[in-house]
């Protein structure tokens, strides 16, 4: 209890924002995520979903605005390097070793831009943390 107390009063306006959440839900078994998609919830269970929904979906949604800027970026410039995998919140991008710098430089500005589309006034320090390797397990710190 004083651990939530505690997240509570620290960050209050999420706070208040996570009760006007359950509130709306339980009035219109409804919550939407930051883009506007919908999703109807069950009576029973609105509480955790009508927070849980909005938060995750709208981490999806950046990264798939994040997606269409990064591979708008590799087409324009004509890089060689190609978009292979995601994975929640990671993307793996392959590339020529004389290209891995500046793909890397690209990735950062794509995802930040990619979350400040949705959340223009949203804190980007250490938003983006991206490596270069010749593997997916050597590019991970």
């Amino acid at each position: 209890k004083d651990s939530i107390d505690l997240f509570r009063s620290t960050y209050s306006k999420y706070f208040e924002w996570q009760m006007d959440q359950a509130t709306t839900a339980k009035q219109t078994l409804l919550v939407r995520t930051p883009c506007g998609k919908l999703r109807r919830l069950p009576a029973d269970n609105t509480y955790g979903n009508s927070m849980n929904h909005p938060v995750q979906g709208g981490a999806a949604e950046c990264m798939l605005h994040s997606l269409v800027y990064l591979e708008k970026a590799l087409r324009t410039e004509g890089l060689e390097a190609r978009l292979s995998n995601t994975v929640h919140d990671e993307l793996l991008v392959e590339a020529p070793q004389h290209e891995a710098n500046h793909v890397k430089k690209l990735v950062e500005e794509c995802m930040t831009e990619g979350f400040l589309s949705l959340f223009p006034n949203g804190t980007t320090r250490g938003l983006v943390d991206a490596h270069v390797g010749k593997n997916w397990a050597d590019a991970k710190p």
